[in-house]
């Protein structure tokens, strides 16, 4: 699917982990904040298949009066992200869990289920996941290993992070 011109916030991904994190984790949403970055520019591109619906809405805001909102509706969608962790405060297999709960309960964008909504919904397809060097004062670098066999971790260079993983989608 190509790029289309269109995009959703990054930090959109980020909130929605984060708030189903705090939702139905023991984790406080500021402690899982700090835990995962999402990475890439402030507007992440979508990648759809020809041009979006329009849809009429009705809404209610503040005042109480009916409104009608005009949205574009994209189907299908996807967007690639890349995902920094801290591996020794998370596990791959609970962030991936973590995206894949966030997606169903909390979503992206108008009308998603948290505002009792049926869109924005996500589904994690994760493409790979890579590790990096971790280096400790004195040591020599050395490959981490990440969750399940068929997550293959690859050492890339040492960019001064210690304990980071990658899963890019």
């Amino acid at each position: 699917m190509p790029q289309s011109g269109y995009g959703m916030r990054r930090l959109a991904f980020k909130k929605c982990v984060v708030t189903a994190a705090g939702r139905f984790t023991e984790h406080a949403k500021t402690y899982m904040d700090g835990v995962i970055t999402i990475r890439g520019e402030e507007i992440l591109p979508l990648i759809v298949q020809g041009p979006p619906r329009m849809r009429e809405d009705r809404v209610v805001p503040q005042l109480g009066r009916t409104d009608v909102r005009y949205r574009p509706e994209f189907w299908p969608w996807s967007v690639e992200l890349e995902v920094e962790y801290i591996r020794q405060l998370i596990t791959i297999e609970q962030l991936i869990h973590l995206f894949r709960l966030a997606g169903r309960s909390v979503g992206i964008g108008n009308w998603r289920p948290e505002k009792h909504g049926d869109f924005g919904l996500l589904q994690v397809k994760v493409e790979r996941v890579e590790a990096e060097t971790v280096v400790e004062r004195n040591e020599t670098p050395r490959e981490e290993v990440l969750g399940h066999k068929r997550h293959t971790p690859r050492v890339g260079r040492h960019h001064g992070r210690a304990g980071v993983g990658r899963v890019v989608e």
